[in-house]
């Protein structure tokens, strides 16, 4: 498998993944969220309280809530340089997301593309 390229992308070409996303995956029902938001402070206060972590890991989940409704979620962990997680508080990870199109963000966010 190749390397991803990691780091920054243009606009433009963020806008061609986020589209081609739609079109694929969220237009034919292969997956039913386009979007997730995430609360940025607790993930700053994370890596601030743990400045060994060096990459963050994104997983997939599902999320039962109260009502029983489900939605997916994103869990998000750090590691440090040798792989090993790095956990915030006692043996808690970061679930914060809020998917969209049930949870889309107000304003310019709220769109599919970036602008």
């Amino acid at each position: 498998m190749a390397t991803p390229k990691l780091g920054t992308i243009s606009l433009e070409e963020a806008n061609t993944y986020i589209q081609t996303f739609i079109t694929d995956y969220f237009a034919t029902n292969r997956f039913p969220i386009k979007s997730v938001s995430i609360d940025a402070a607790p993930l700053r206060n994370y890596l601030n309280d743990n400045p060994e972590v060096s990459n963050v890991k994104i997983v997939l989940g599902e999320r039962v809530n109260t009502d029983e409704s489900k939605e997916i979620t994103m869990i998000l962990v750090g590691y440090d340089a040798n792989g090993d997680y790095v956990l915030a508080g006692e043996n808690q990870v970061l679930d914060q997301s809020a998917p969209c199109p049930s949870n889309c963000p107000l304003g310019k966010a709220g769109n599919d593309l970036i602008s």
